[in-house]
């Protein structure tokens, strides 16, 4: 399995099947996470230096991107229909999220999974997907289902 040492993501390994670079990262706020980079081949190391700024703008506006995910997800719930409780309990639900998988797709587009501990009210029983376009907005947000595999 060939595997690259990236400055940035550090050492990367190839995944043939899923066309994937992989990298397990380890960030002082969000903890560990799994880092997928898409490219066309072992060979393109050009698809992984390309997506240091779009990781950097995602890192740097996570704490956005959790709210703003947790928010859809309670919203979507149509449980609580108050803004202020939706609010409160999007709050909440975000205080509750840790990033568990990173991909990087070659548009530049990216893909961010959520985890969160056991919470009643959010009736959450799979990671939350989060699909980014290539500026970092939102596209979509939506539960997996726990049997849900990366990339």
């Amino acid at each position: 399995m060939p595997t690259l040492q990236d400055k940035i993501y550090g050492k990367m390994d190839w995944d043939g099947l899923t066309k994937f670079w992989v990298s397990q990262m380890d960030d002082e706020e969000q903890g560990e996470f799994e880092l997928l980079i898409q490219a066309d081949s072992p060979m393109n190391f050009l698809a992984v230096r390309n997506t240091h700024q779009t990781f950097d703008r995602l890192m740097m506006n996570l704490d956005w991107t959790i709210e703003a995910a947790a928010l859809e997800i309670v919203t979507n719930n149509g449980k609580h229909t108050k803004k202020s409780e939706k609010l409160y309990y999007g709050n909440l639900l975000a205080k509750t999220l840790s990033l568990s998988c990173l991909v990087l797709i070659a548009d530049l587009s990216s893909e961010m999974f959520f985890s969160s501990f056991v919470w009643e009210e959010s009736n959450l029983d799979g990671e939350i997907h989060v699909l980014l376009d290539s500026d970092g907005k939102i596209i979509d947000v939506h539960i997996d289902d726990n049997d849900f595999n990366h990339g």
